[in-house]
């Protein structure tokens, strides 16, 4: 399990990294899955530069036990999507934003007692 999670934190390290430069073109993704329960919270950054059309997300998740948050915050801190799913609920969420304000965008994930799996992937253009 010590393995998985190490991996998990590399991946989203990676992920992190990879988002982090001024880019027209900004993929990224981050996901887990857990069969203990799993209380704990991760920070991701989207760095949009003026010349970005649109941001697109791609959401999943299959929360067995416990709860699993996410929101989206564009620079100013306005929530473009805030869901919470608990024991035996599915998250399918595709969406876009166009001309998305430039600075950092953020999404958060919260697990709290949770057992099952996440993914949350972005593209910005």
């Amino acid at each position: 399990m010590r393995k998985v999670l190490n991996l998990i934190f590399l991946v989203s390290i990676i992920a992190i990294l990879s988002v982090g430069c001024s880019s027209t073109n900004i993929n990224g993704e981050t996901h887990g899955s857990f069969k203990k329960k799993r209380t704990d919270s991760s920070f991701h950054k989207i760095q949009i530069d003026k010349n970005v059309e649109y941001i697109k997300f791609d959401l999943q998740a299959k929360i067995d036990e416990g709860i699993f948050k996410i929101i989206i915050q564009d620079p100013s801190n306005k929530e473009y999507l805030s869901k919470e799913i608990g024991m035996d609920e599915k998250l399918k969420e595709d969406f876009k934003i166009q001309s998305p304000k430039k600075g950092d965008w953020k999404i958060t994930l919260i697990l709290e007692k949770a057992i099952g799996e996440y993914r949350c992937s972005w593209k910005a253009k």
